[in-house]
């Protein structure tokens, strides 16, 4: 056949070796499938049974040269027949004729794998936190098209970068498109990333930065979403679970009231309201997008993934949250807050390995410290906290960073000597406090953090 080559399987051979030094040419399609010799002064060769296992049925594949990056080989026939080179006999046929080494006998092999039709990534759409770590897989189709490779590319590397074997490294809160394309025929994937460092699949408190703080709550009584002033509402109202969809946005929904899923109205409505988890639509799913950091606290945008005129979910009014147009201000900005029982990790008795465990840090200690909680009172902290575990924490300078997941309002610092007295005490303005400690001598100290009632404690050594 002339170009356009047929790439069907009648076009598709298999080289098989034979026990004594030559081959079977077999194609893969047709009954009589063995390419064979005839005769010794025939000059055509045919095609016969894969029974046939004489020498016209067999080949050497003799290698002659290589031009142009192409190697080419003489074939020719095992049988010792006058006419044992098999050739391009005529444009539409091939034969048999008496060697000679000019390009009627020269052959070359091409793997017979498809072209590339397309390529699928194992997820379109996937969520991650900034300490994690995740790899893509690329299919290219067919499975057996002659060349499988891709290029990965990130649409916003300060988001996230990926590697050349579509490894994903992510810097920072935000949403990326990473893309993987086809070395053959430039087909793409893209898989839609998104980084929150916000806890999913746990209860929680949502508020809104507008009006000082307001705490999102939602009632049987009510069919649109409430916002609460300070004090705020900690009842089972007032907690939401985030959970992933599997098209990269997320439900919302409260943990009380029988319709508890979020959701917007319409197109033109300034309105939310609460339905039944029942209800899949995109009215009722959330693409939630990180802002900015300020003062430790995270904000985001709550967007409604329906193409709705009024999609993102903002502050109406300080008993209300409802919808409208796109707007970067407070009235549309929210910040997430653990709920309560997310710090029952903190209660007496437990040995805290969590994200809510307190973080100390000074950039040079010698390891972190396991986590030990005691009934620890102003007045000090019982003998049985006093010594340093093999894990102690040794500060070499004088300036500790004390981290939490979130700005809590009743969140304290204490800092004592072993004796129960106060060096340190004050109330964490945000979820990260600086301390310098300049005047207390080398020895063993204790932190402690309190939070609603529940204490954490840890040891360190100041040298």
């Amino acid at each position: 056949n002339a170009a356009p080559y047929p790439t069907s399987s009648n076009a598709k051979w298999k080289i098989t070796p034979t026990n004594d030094g030559a081959f079977y040419i077999d194609n893969q399609a047709t009954t009589a499938n063995r390419l064979s010799a005839i005769a010794s002064t025939d000059a055509k060769a045919e095609m016969v049974s894969s029974n046939v296992t004489g020498n016209r049925a067999k080949w050497y594949i003799k290698y002659d040269k290589t031009q142009n990056g192409v190697e080419y080989y003489f074939i020719e026939c095992k049988a010792n027949f006058d006419k044992s080179q098999f050739y391009k006999k005529s444009n539409t046929e091939a034969g048999m004729r008496p060697f000679e080494a000019n390009d009627g006998g020269r052959w070359f092999f091409q793997e017979s794998g498809s072209s590339v039709s397309g390529v699928n990534l194992n997820t379109n759409y996937h969520l991650m936190k900034t300490v994690e770590s995740f790899v893509l897989e690329a299919n290219v189709e067919p499975a057996n098209a002659s060349e499988q490779g891709v290029t990965w590319s990130s649409d916003d590397e300060s988001v996230a970068t990926v590697s050349v074997t579509g490894e994903i490294t992510p810097l920072k809160q935000g949403i990326a498109n990473i893309t993987a394309t086809t070395i053959d025929g430039s087909f793409i994937s893209s898989c839609r990333l998104t980084v929150l460092d916000i806890d999913i699949n746990q209860m929680q408190f949502i508020n809104s930065k507008a009006s000082g703080g307001l705490r999102l709550s939602a009632s049987n009584g009510a069919t649109n979403p409430i916002l609460n002033e300070s004090p705020y509402p900690t009842s089972n109202n007032a907690k939401w679970k985030i959970t992933p969809t599997n098209d990269g946005a997320f439900y919302i929904e409260n943990q009380a009231i029988t319709a508890n899923r979020l959701s917007a109205i319409a197109s033109t409505d300034a309105k939310a309201e609460m339905v039944s988890s029942n209800v899949t639509g995109n009215r009722a799913k959330w693409y939630i997008k990180y802002e900015k950091t300020q003062n430790g606290v995270d904000y985001y945008f709550i967007e409604c993934k329906a193409n709705f005129d009024k999609s993102q979910f903002y502050k109406k009014s300080n008993t209300e949250a409802g919808m409208r147009s796109f707007a970067a201000n407070d009235g549309g900005r929210w910040y997430f807050e653990a709920g309560t029982q997310n710090m029952n990790s903190l209660e007496s008795g437990a040995n805290l390995k969590t994200n809510y465990a307190l973080k100390l840090t000074d950039g040079s200690f010698v390891q972190d410290a396991n986590i030990d909680v005691a009934n620890g009172k102003e007045t000090g902290v019982g003998e049985d906290e006093t010594d340093l575990n093999p894990n102690q924490i040794i500060l070499k300078n004088r300036n500790i960073t004390v981290t939490i997941p979130y700005s809590y309002s009743s969140a304290h610092v204490y800092i004592y000597t072993l004796n129960g007295k106060i060096l340190f005490s004050e109330k964490m303005s945000s979820n990260k406090m600086n301390i310098s400690l300049n005047n207390p001598k080398p020895d063993v100290y204790i932190i402690l953090l309190s939070i609603d009632d529940k204490q954490q404690v840890k040891k360190f050594m100041l040298k």
